[in-house]
């Protein structure tokens, strides 16, 4: 009931994509710390990407973290054995930051959040945790990334040690978008959404330039180890190859990445961040209309 102006969405292909901060399995050998130290799974990463029918362009909207959302009833989610517990029901509740609803409410719960706020038909789901983002990096080949100053992380240690452009592969490409403790950007989360940004632009740019699109066997390679290291839903192999090659002659400038605006954040104590509701939905509108 929430999909705004469904026949303008007919053909377009909307992606959830959520980055999580679980500590489980092989998380802890990546410098994450271990399910003992931090459990469950939280959504610290979440980008809204959409595709339009014609796929004349890309739009990717990236959530901060602690975004003030309204949360319905939802069954209660297990994110080390992917699924809900239906005789757990979690009542609804207001004004709760939005990375706390796929660490309590699963997949399911945090679609219904964001269709909400959004009025997107969300039709494709993919959580990725830290193990899955270093293969998939790897299967690519690096990605190229440029930074007018070092980088260095006080929780992670350096970054970037110099400014400039360097390919990132591995440990060090899942730093460069995992870390929010930068003195230098001063700005937390909005520092870290940026980088995310700069990272996937960057990927795109390269994977549209013709050098993946243009070599099925390196794609089948990425795709795979996409999807089996990956959490997905409404995805696979054969889906993602075709939406590739039907992206095949984008320009590179046709991808926007936009950050959901807000004002500030709340008085109460909780520290979320407030939805500018009247710009958020004009954000959408746009992309819903083309």
């Amino acid at each position: 009931d929430n999909i705004r102006n469904k026949d303008a969405q007919h053909g377009d292909e909307t992606y959830l994509i959520v980055g999580t901060d679980t500590r489980g399995g092989k998380n802890s050998k990546v410098g994450a710390g271990s399910a003992d130290d931090i459990e469950g799974a939280r959504s610290d990463t979440v980008i809204l990407v959409s595709v339009p029918a014609n796929r004349d362009r890309v739009v990717a909207v990236s959530f901060p973290r602690d975004l003030q959302v309204d949360r319905p009833d939802c069954a209660a989610w297990d994110n080390d054995n992917g699924s809900y517990d239906n005789n757990n029901v979690l009542p609804a509740t207001e004004a709760v930051k939005l990375n706390s609803v796929y660490a309590e409410g699963g997949p399911k719960c945090l679609v219904q959040v964001l269709t909400a706020m959004s009025g997107l038909n969300i039709n494709h789901f993919i959580a990725m945790d830290f193990d899955g983002f270093e293969k998939v990096v790897r299967a690519i080949g690096g990605v190229e990334v440029c930074s007018t100053v070092p980088l260095y992380d006080y929780e992670l240690g350096w970054i970037l040690r110099k400014k400039g452009t360097k390919k990132l592969n591995g440990r060090y490409a899942l730093n460069y978008v995992r870390a929010r403790k930068i003195e230098s950007e001063g700005n937390g989360d909005y520092g870290r959404i940026k980088r995310q940004q700069l990272f996937m632009s960057s990927l795109l740019r390269s994977t549209l330039s013709g050098n993946v699109l243009s070599n099925p066997s390196k794609l089948n390679g990425i795709v795979n180890t996409f999807v089996n290291h990956s959490f997905v839903d409404g995805v696979d192999t054969k889906s993602l190859i075709k939406l590739a090659e039907s992206m095949q002659g984008m320009d590179a400038g046709r991808v926007s990445f936009l950050t959901i605006p807000t004002s500030g954040t709340s008085t109460d104590g909780s520290n979320n961040e407030i939805p500018r509701t009247e710009d958020v939905d004009n954000i959408f509108d746009a992309i819903i209309d083309d």
